[in-house]
């Protein structure tokens, strides 16, 4: 069976070899994750290799380290943290002595007793009961286990680093020259950090599809906006948690994803939805209530962190998100018709129009696809709002539009490799249906419903829609070779 939402899943020490990446694409992976917070450039681009062995247009996501603050090199990682238990946080690259704790911050002296300091999303928590010039005396509340490069949170203190870092400079650059073309920007705060982003990608001559993560309370303040700039949205729930009150995080999930859903702009939700099967080969109710919960909800991907990259049951976890998605995402509902007259009048308010006749024609006539020709994936992502119980077969001239719909609900994208698209308009719904009939998408039994552009306007735009049984453009084409055959 068909799966509409989609999956990506990080890939790491536990996943990179390409027999494994190959078991994971046939589990259900739609997209890889690249954390630069990890590893050097030498293993992230033999990362990037071994997935373009799945597929040379197969979707890559970085993630930048962002504006945070990381435990350095622990020798024996995981250091193990005794309740009650007194440590030093020092800003140095590596642990040199057994109660130090190192970190990347160098303005360690600016914080004050009596702050909380979270590690590794909250797991481990502690309190600062003195500032010394050797570095920040804690007392760790809970007992737990603290890694090399896991994420410090330094609750209620605005961290003194710019957003992109000159590390993110260089991991943006290296992925500029690895040909990878989407991104997720970490800790954005404002759409200012957007439009910051997008102006160091162009001064690159680079061109990205930016994914903002949501984890800062300032980010969901600014959310309307940030959305405005970016391509989609990552709610990364596990800073999110640390930031926000936890009772909050699931009520600003639904907020957001329904903010995107409106928008049109893919959303993905992340962190530890499956946490336990990093050790685990089954999840608990919870998890699988988690995962439900968000596709319910109208998330476009989900998305798999440590369970994939360095847990024990990879490809289990992500048979287990597909068995989910199944059971789940045919309940999804549309919103975007309550929200349809913002843009009254515009091009973009005809093609929401179009795109809402497409959905209600493929549910009377029980349509197996609705095509949608595009450049930009506008169309796709149109019709992808009201969450169709049909395919939604996206062509597209533009590799990176391929990449970049592989993350969007219901679509399954197709590079036009044969210029089907620069052929006038009946011949190119035409070879579309008959090509993706050939490929086994379509069969003779089934309506199709194509969104397109008429030729009579000068500018492009969706605002044509057509209905046609496939076999008889399968009759039409036997019937016009058998004409030229009997001319030649």
């Amino acid at each position: 069976m068909q799966k509409y939402t989609k999956i990506i899943a990080t890939i790491g020490p536990s996943t990179f070899q390409p027999e494994m990446l190959e078991r994971l694409q046939k589990a259900g992976m739609n997209a890889a994750r690249i954390n630069m917070s990890h590893g050097d450039y030498e293993t992230q681009a033999l990362y990037i290799k071994n997935i373009r062995t799945l597929d040379e247009n197969f979707p890559i996501l970085i993630d930048t380290k962002g504006p945070e603050v990381r435990i350095g090199i622990i020798p024996d990682s995981p250091l193990h943290l005794a309740g009650g238990s007194v440590m030093r946080l020092v800003n140095a690259k590596v642990q040199d002595a057994p109660d130090v704790i190192p970190v990347d911050y160098p303005h360690l002296d600016e914080i004050k007793v009596g702050t909380q300091i979270l590690f590794d999303d909250g797991l481990v928590e502690s309190e600062v009961i003195e500032n010394s010039t050797d570095g920040l005396k804690i007392k760790i509340v809970n007992e737990g286990p603290v890694s090399t490069s896991k994420k410090v949170t330094i609750q209620e203190y605005q961290l003194r680093l710019p957003f992109l870092t000159e590390r993110d400079k260089e991991d943006i650059l290296f992925a500029i020259e690895q040909n990878v073309s989407l991104i997720a920007a970490s800790f954005v705060r404002s759409a200012e950090d957007i439009l910051e982003l997008k102006a160091f990608l162009a001064e690159h001559n680079a061109k990205m599809m930016i994914f903002a993560k949501i984890e800062q309370g300032e980010a969901v303040e600014d959310l309307d906006r940030i959305l405005k700039y970016s391509d989609g949205i990552m709610v990364a729930r596990g800073d999110l948690g640390v930031e926000l009150p936890l009772q909050e995080v699931p009520a600003v999930q639904e907020k957001i994803i329904r903010k995107c859903n409106i928008a049109g702009k893919p959303v993905i939700v992340a962190t530890q939805m499956l946490e336990s099967m990093r050790e685990n080969p089954r999840p608990t109710r919870a998890e699988v209530n988690d995962i439900a919960h968000a596709i319910l909800q109208g998330a476009d991907a989900i998305m798999l962190s440590a369970e994939t990259a360095t847990g024990k049951y990879p490809v289990r976890s992500v048979e287990m998100m597909y068995t989910i998605a199944l059971e789940y995402e045919k309940r999804t509902k549309s919103v975007v018709k309550k929200h349809k007259k913002t843009h009254e009048g515009s091009r973009a308010q005809i093609a929401l129009y179009i795109a809402e006749a497409a959905f209600y024609a493929s549910e009377e006539l029980e349509a197996r696809a609705i095509l949608t020709p595009t450049e930009s994936g506008f169309t796709a992502r149109n019709v992808s709002r009201f969450r169709p119980k049909c395919s939604i077969l996206a062509s597209t001239k533009d590799p990176l539009v391929v990449q970049f719909l592989n993350l969007v609900w219901g679509v399954i994208p197709m590079l036009d490799t044969d210029g089907f698209l620069d052929m006038p308009h009946y011949d190119m719904s035409r070879n579309l249906i008959l090509k993706y009939y050939r490929d086994g998408l379509l069969s003779e039994e089934d309506n199709i419903i194509i969104t397109s552009g008429s030729n009579l306007l000068t500018k492009r735009g969706t605002n044509l829609l057509e209905i046609y049984a496939v076999k008889e453009i399968i009759a039409s084409d036997i019937s016009r070779e058998s004409g030229s055959s009997a001319e030649d």
